[in-house]
């Protein structure tokens, strides 16, 4: 069992959860939407654990989308969040999208999608979440900085596989 695959799928399935509630949630305002989300991580995870593909950038991807909007709901929650803080975290996206080595073109484009998976469970938590629902747009400024960082997640990934695949042009002929 790989966990860079299990991680990836599970990105992928919360990814395609959150699709499917972004496009279903306001034309029947049903909740029930909002199950396809975990459902999706579960489904991804279990078909990505026979999985042995080589990837480096989405799973870390995924982790990062779980753990920078946790750390943001919590901090945003208890004390609020200056922009300091929101751009100390989306520095450390881009730092650790620019230090991961995508294996490949297709593992740099899947990993805005699997920190959305991760966001995504996360943002699904703080619904639930007392404090932050009493801090005004408290969920909002949290979509923001994640579609911030997913942006940043999708041009840090491109750019260091670019960074690799150009470094190499005259030393793969030689």
């Amino acid at each position: 069992m790989s966990w860079k695959s299990v991680l990836t799928f599970s990105g992928l399935g919360a990814f395609a959860g959150f699709l499917l509630v972004v496009f279903s949630y306001a034309p029947f305002e049903n909740e029930l939407f909002l199950s396809a989300i975990p459902a999706g991580a579960l489904i991804g995870a279990v078909a990505g654990k026979g999985r042995k593909i080589e990837l480096r950038s989405s799973p870390v991807a995924f982790l990062l989308g779980v753990v920078v909007t946790l750390t943001l709901g919590l901090l945003w929650g208890k004390t609020g969040v200056e922009s300091r803080t929101a751009n100390a975290l989306l520095m450390l996206v881009i730092a650790t999208m620019l230090l991961v080595n995508p294996a490949s073109l297709v593992d740099a484009v899947l990993s805005p999608m699997t920190y959305t998976g991760g966001f995504a469970l996360i943002l699904l938590i703080l619904k639930f979440y007392g404090p932050i629902q009493n801090v005004e747009n408290g969920i909002h400024g949290v979509v923001v900085f994640s579609g911030r960082a997913l942006v940043m997640t999708l041009l840090s990934a491109l750019t260091r596989w670019g960074f690799e695949k150009f470094r190499r042009i005259g030393k793969d002929n030689a």
